[in-house]
């Protein structure tokens, strides 16, 4: 990335500046929050590609694929608290994805669930 120059007026300190990318920059895709965001959990997706499951354990079958940075909306933990109930928008279904696999939004208090 390109370094950005240090503010060289009031008015230059006070606007955001946002490194600018070079070539060959990698761009990360854009996650959009659902719509009551700030009272949403939400996690979002770390891996290039992540497999959410059909229950909270390696042992249950991939059930979706999904993109790095994508937000997905947080229904409950998993039994021991290192997998995340989540929903998805194709699949009525509640699916899991493994939490220390992503990154926490903003949201509110999470519940455990029984699992499967």
């Amino acid at each position: 990335m390109t370094p950005v120059p240090a503010a060289e007026t009031a008015a230059d300190a006070a606007a955001v500046l946002l490194p600018t990318p070079t070539p060959g920059d990698e761009a990360t895709p854009a996650a959009k929050l659902p719509a009551s965001a700030p009272d949403v959990p939400t996690a979002f997706t770390q891996p290039d590609r992540m497999n959410v499951r059909a229950g909270p354990g390696t042992g249950y079958p991939v059930v979706a694929t999904v993109a790095q940075g994508t937000a997905l909306e947080i229904l409950a933990l998993g039994p021991t608290g290192e997998w995340y109930q989540v929903t998805l928008p194709d699949r009525e279904e509640p699916a899991f994805v493994f939490a220390g696999l992503t990154t926490p939004g903003p949201g509110g208090q999470l519940a455990p669930t029984g699992g499967r």
